[in-house]
């Protein structure tokens, strides 16, 4: 066409409208922006045939390809650009360059292969090919609004939740315990087991006295026995090489004596204050032993390594100069209250397997984790070769009781626990019995705390209901527990761990305190609570319920169990109305120190007294 000037009456006649291209004559068609005016020079619109390839409409709008879906890009006045098609709009590039809010009022839809992924920022988004959303923000949360991921609505979760490091409740515990003595403390039902090996060196004699030395006496073999002369006053024979302990940990050490006529034998425990200076410590006994011109049976005494002191000396004494005194069979072990007999078990719980399922309660490791884990003190260690369950909560009385049974019935309850085995497969696993067995499906590795966690619905008509640490086979497995729980709900997590706050554990059986069975009390003392009661009360108890009786010297006499620090912070309280041969007694609580100690005292003397624990309040 040409380009230049033609009038609107030149060929009017003919044609509708004649369109040229704006400018002036012999004009260039090049890349730049061109102009089509018709033939009087105004600018119009180009238009063609409906469904054509490309028709101008009301000179806003190009159209493409109008099949009777109106698809066209358009813009107005104020900037806005459409794009508007029947059917789809396919955006086919190697990348496409977004820069703005993209405001979707549809769905959005990913090919199988695809994902998403936030770019620029190590903070982002990933939706990946298999739907798995990533928030990859590290932000921590303090509250319900902050955080790396806010939800201002409820949270629907078709599967297991697992949180890393423990989920906060507003406003109060997450889940209370429902297990009793799940720290393992209380062992009314145990005996002292030992631990480990003998640390004496030759306590036999049985053809020297190597590993022993002599000081202020001499020490000499004689017919299985060690012989000790003193030369000076407490002359002994004392264990040569230094005794590693563990500061906290109960040891028993056991021995045999015998004495000269009237010749005065004794036994002690050194810790080395510097080299070559051996000084009594706290746990010291220097007590003059009966007369046991033969040898004696045998004689037990219990101590507690004291913070500080880990290393010690055995002394085995004749009293005074030229004093001949013998010692034979010598042991010390570590020693902890555990469960190896046919039935009996920690309290409030029950053990299955007799001899096949032996357990001890284990001392904290610290920070190892090696035996326990961290968050509490102890684990519950058990060696077993039976199959199905070992130990379970509640015990024999309460599992059919049908007051208990209803606390449970139709109800959803969750049970988790921390488990360590030492097998190269372990069996041991988690179980719910409400019937029927509810057992933990994640996999326990060797050497390593992992946590087990199971969900069960207990049926209405429930007839038996027990939490059951449950090994699937009998290859015999050393494994330790810790930090069991049980709630209601389908959901505890690892790191969650409670226990009642001031729980109360009543003691299945009880005795005496070891040195407060018919004992003469003449002077105050601190009472190692954990040492006196053969380690069936725990290390840290808050409070114990004791009863307390005995034979007062004179009217008006006191005896008083309290704070072992603190005398005024009474427990029980006796005042004797008349003399011996008349017993007073009296009962109740009686605070600990924070060592979980109490005190005795008294303001005159006080005969055949005993004193007996029944119940423990723990921290």
């Amino acid at each position: 066409m040409a380009t230049g000037t033609l009038t609107g009456t030149t060929i009017a006649s003919t044609y509708k409208s004649l369109l040229k291209v704006k400018g002036g004559a012999n004009t260039i068609l090049d890349g730049d922006i061109q102009i089509i005016e018709d033939g009087d020079g105004v600018d119009s619109v180009l238009g063609l045939a409906t469904d054509s390839a490309l028709i101008s409409g009301n000179g806003n709008k190009l159209y493409f390809y109008d099949a009777d879906g109106d698809e066209h890009i358009s813009a107005d006045n104020a900037g806005v650009l459409s794009i508007a098609a029947g059917a789809e709009i396919d955006l086919t590039a190697t990348a496409v360059d977004l820069n703005g809010t993209l405001d979707v009022s549809g769905a959005v839809g990913l090919a199988s292969s695809s994902g998403v992924t936030t770019i620029g920022s190590s903070n982002g988004l990933t939706v990946s090919a298999a739907g798995v959303l990533t928030v990859n923000s590290a932000t921590d949360s303090t509250s319900k609004t902050t955080g790396s991921t806010i939800i201002d609505g409820g949270v629907g979760i078709a599967k297991t939740l697992y949180v890393g490091t423990g989920i906060v409740e507003e406003g109060g515990v997450l889940k209370e315990n429902l297990l009793t003595n799940s720290g393992f403390d209380v062992w009314s039902n145990s005996t002292l087991v030992n631990v480990g090996d003998d640390l004496v060196v030759n306590g036999a004699f049985g053809s020297n006295v190597t590993g022993w030395v002599g000081s202020s006496g001499n020490v000499a073999h004689d017919t299985d026995k060690m012989k000790v002369t003193a030369t000076a006053p407490y002359g002994y024979g004392r264990t040569t090489a230094a005794i590693t302990v563990v500061p906290g940990k109960l040891y028993r050490l056991k021995y045999k004596y015998q004495n000269t006529a009237s010749e005065i034998a004794s036994v002690s425990v050194y810790n080395i204050q510097s080299t070559g200076n051996y000084a009594n410590n706290s746990y010291s006994s220097l007590a003059d032993l009966p007369d046991s011109t033969s040898m004696s049976a045998e004689q037990t005494w219990i101590f507690e390594a004291e913070a500080g002191n880990t290393t010690i000396y055995l002394g085995f004494h004749a009293k005074n100069n030229t004093d001949i005194c013998w010692f034979d069979d010598i042991s010390l072990y570590e020693v902890t209250p555990g469960c190896v007999g046919v039935s009996d078990s920690f309290d409030g719980w029950q053990r299955r397997g007799g001899t096949s399922t032996k357990c001890w309660r284990q001392h904290s490791d610290g920070d190892t984790e090696a035996v326990t884990k961290v968050g509490s003190f102890y684990s519950l260690k058990t060696i077993s070769t039976t199959s199905a369950w070992n130990h379970a909560w509640p015990n024999a009385t309460l599992i059919t009781d049908l007051n208990f049974l209803a606390r449970f019935a139709g109800r959803k309850v969750t049970a988790g626990c921390w488990v360590y085995s030492t097998l190269a497969t372990p069996e041991i696993r988690l179980n719910l019995y409400t019937g029927s067995d509810n057992l933990s499906t994640q996999t326990v590795s060797q050497n390593t705390w992992t946590w087990l966690e199971v969900t069960a619905t207990c049926p209405d008509a429930l007839a038996n209901f027990q939490l059951q640490f449950y090994k699937s086979n009998n290859t015999s497995e050393t494994y330790y527990i810790s930090q069991p729980m049980l709630v209601f709900g389908n959901s505890i997590g690892e790191g969650n761990y409670t226990r009642p706050q001031g729980e109360i554990v009543w003691f299945e059986n009880y005795d005496d305190l070891t040195d407060y069975t018919g004992a003469a009390i003449s002077s105050n003392a601190t009472i190692n609570l954990e040492v006196q009661s053969n380690g069936v009360i725990p290390k840290g108890a808050k409070a114990v319920y004791c009863n307390v009786a005995g034979q007062a010297s004179a009217l008006d006499a006191e005896l008083v169990l309290a704070q072992a620090s603190d005398a005024n912070e009474r427990g029980t309280w006796m005042i004797a109305a008349v003399a011996t041969p008349r017993y007073v007694s009296a009962s109740g609580w009686v605070p600990c120190d924070s060592n979980g100690d109490i005190g005795v005292w008294q303001s005159a003397a006080w005969a055949d007294a005993r004193i007996r624990v029944t119940g423990v309040e723990l921290r």
